[in-house]
């Protein structure tokens, strides 16, 4: 089956870009007062944060709409749900039998892992940030989600937010915003990452930086590069952006899936290609289910299946 979203995809010139995005009004300068970690946090304080995630998720989704076709706060929904489900199963066994009462508590689970923590920090992050081009934004985003991320992240991220900590911390070596950016690209370049985290900004860094007036396809790679530097994260991000723009993709079989991407390293394009491959179940609890019987790597394939399944509703 072939995926398309079928949006309206513009180009830079379109009067649907606009510079200067402030949804929440003023500028978010990160620093270690104003930061604190999704983690740890008493229930009053989980509730505060999801309250305030919905809010700027429905700013941002309304900001959006205004200005190009195409992108919908229900992906995102769909997305974290997806990782939130699929976390109770990760690291299972693959292709077995579903567990039902298992599959019963979990599509009631509220906990998700890294690919959750990612989505509510960006859109947290962009709420209140008035953009000023792009190694800024990465900046500042970057050093955003260090102060601010949850847990379950892997070794890639955890090495990257000791960096960005290490290089804030060590003003007189990097006094500079270019300083600055080239360390985190050096160090991005050398551990030449492929993991699947590549794929979680993806959906709405696209659709931000129309918003900025950025091209997407570059802007997308360009920051994703500074965590996911391996040409097969590149790949897949690629393929994702794809998909977004309403591109045609034919679903991989099963039997494709377990010869190449399951049993081999879990990378992003591998990750990717599952998910395709989960998404073209059916219906919604059809893509929950085969997710399920793939296992795995199930927080990520599932999560970004259910971003596939939410685009083709459109």
């Amino acid at each position: 089956m072939a995926f398309s979203c079928g949006i309206t995809k513009a180009g830079p010139n379109d009067p649907i870009y606009k510079n200067g995005w402030t949804v929440g009004g003023t500028k978010s300068t990160p620093s270690q007062n104003d930061g604190r970690s999704t983690s740890g946090k008493s229930q009053e304080e989980d509730s505060q944060w999801q309250d305030q995630l919905k809010e700027f998720g429905v700013q941002l989704a309304q900001e959006v709409r205004e200005q190009i076709s195409g992108f919908d706060m229900d992906c995102i929904e769909a997305y974290k749900r997806g990782d939130r489900i699929g976390l109770v199963f990760e690291g299972g066994a693959t292709f077995q039998p579903i567990n039902e009462r298992r599959l019963a508590m979990a599509l009631n689970s509220n906990q998700g892992s890294d690919e959750s923590s990612i989505v509510d920090c960006f859109i947290k992050f962009v709420g209140n940030y008035e953009y000023a081009g792009k190694d800024q934004f990465v900046w500042d985003w970057v050093s955003y989600h260090q102060l601010h991320h949850g847990t379950g992240y892997g070794s890639t991220m955890r090495d990257h937010f000791n960096l960005v900590s290490y290089i804030r911390k060590h003003k007189e070596k990097y006094p500079d915003l270019d300083s600055r950016i080239s360390k985190l690209q050096e160090i991005a370049t050398d551990a030449d990452s492929f993991g699947n985290g590549s794929l979680a900004l993806v959906y709405l860094a696209y659709y931000y930086a129309a918003i900025v007036g950025e091209e997407p396809r570059e802007f997308v790679r360009y920051i994703t590069s500074f965590t996911h530097a391996n040409d097969d994260a590149t790949k897949a991000v690629n393929l994702l952006m794809d998909i977004i723009e309403g591109k045609h993709v034919e679903a991989p079989t099963e039997e494709f899936i377990r010869a190449n991407c399951i049993a081999g390293r879990a990378t992003a394009y591998n990750t990717l290609l599952t998910a395709i491959f989960i998404a073209d179940a059916g219906g919604e609890m059809e893509v929950i289910r085969r997710g399920v019987y793939v296992c795995g790597d199930t927080d990520s394939t599932l999560a970004t299946a259910m971003l596939l399944w939410a685009l083709k509703q459109k």
